[in-house]
């Protein structure tokens, strides 16, 4: 009887393990701090353009889930209204009040993702447009990163977000790949140094690992993207400053080899003449960012 209990409890644990086993998944996570870049201005209708999107990155991919807070219709950021969907660029891949219709470096680095791993790719994204690092500088809504905005993104933004991932998908194997950081436009606009934008970042930085740490018990890369705005010398101090900090757990991508929406060609603009090709990285750089941004997340992805 003794052996038969002890055949019936291995059978069962067996049973146990195997359908865990059976629905657990991995789950690969990405967040995205920053302004209007990271946001992202790329239009989703020039995904069409298969000469300049070889890849043939879509805008719904599968797989793939945001963290939505409604675009900011409300503007209460402290409201606990947020909720994982299926990744839509033009839908939900926007996160400051601005047009729908546009999407950010996570539309690539998702997919490619998800092409080389099994499981889901969560993308956390709380990106301000126009908000500066530096405090005591002008900014929009809803702030400066060092005195504001890093509190919003993480207690109200990557908080809530890992608590419901964790309801929603107990049995997944969590991977947190790293953070993706594209800012600096409106500290270079200041006139802010080289020397100051690094002690902020360096300081914003540590605050936010502090947050990471509470949740991630292992390393992970913070991406740091350089800027390609008005290509002035202001912004040369950013990226200068930026540069400074690449080390074991950070990279750096610049971005001056990658087309703004205005210095896009007739052929590469097809099939949409947009008004609103201004400053910002076109479709181009944004899909170019985020293969970057795959490469530089891959040691933690065992390709």
């Amino acid at each position: 009887m003794q052996i038969k209990n002890i055949i019936k409890s291995v059978t069962i644990f067996t049973i146990l393990v195997i359908c865990s086993d059976a629905i657990s998944q991995d789950a690969y996570i990405v967040l995205i701090l920053g302004q209007s870049n990271a946001a992202g201005r790329a239009e989703v209708s020039r995904l069409s353009n298969k000469y300049y999107n070889p890849m043939n990155y879509v805008a719904n991919p599968k797989r793939v889930k945001i963290y939505d807070k409604g675009n900011m219709a409300d503007r209460d950021l402290s409201k606990d209204n947020g909720s994982w969907k299926d990744y839509y660029a033009g839908v939900n891949s926007n996160t400051d009040g601005s047009p729908l219709n546009n999407f950010g470096p996570e539309l690539s680095l998702s997919q490619l993702i998800t092409r080389y791993k099994n499981g889901n790719v969560y993308i956390i994204k709380a990106a301000f447009g126009g908000t500066a690092l530096s405090p005591n500088i002008p900014t929009m809504y809803p702030g400066n990163w060092t005195d504001n905005n890093l509190s919003i993104a993480m207690e109200y933004y990557f908080k809530p977000a890992m608590r419901d991932l964790h309801v929603n998908e107990p049995n997944s194997n969590v991977h947190f790949l790293g953070v993706i950081w594209w800012q600096g436009e409106s500290d270079a606009a200041a006139g802010i140094s080289a020397s100051i934008y690094k002690e902020q970042f360096t300081i914003l930085k540590n605050h936010a690992d502090e947050y990471l740490s509470k949740e991630f018990k292992y390393p992970y890369k913070w991406v740091l993207i350089g800027l390609n705005y008005k290509q002035d010398t202001n912004e040369a101090a950013i990226n200068t400053a930026l540069k400074s900090l690449s080390g074991k757990d950070t990279y750096f991508i610049p971005t001056l080899a990658y087309p703004r929406k205005m210095d896009l060609t007739q052929s590469q603009k097809w099939p949409v003449e947009s008004e609103r090709d201004d400053n910002h990285s076109s479709y181009i750089a944004q899909l170019s960012v985020g293969a970057k941004a795959f490469i530089a997340f891959t040691e933690f992805l065992n390709i």
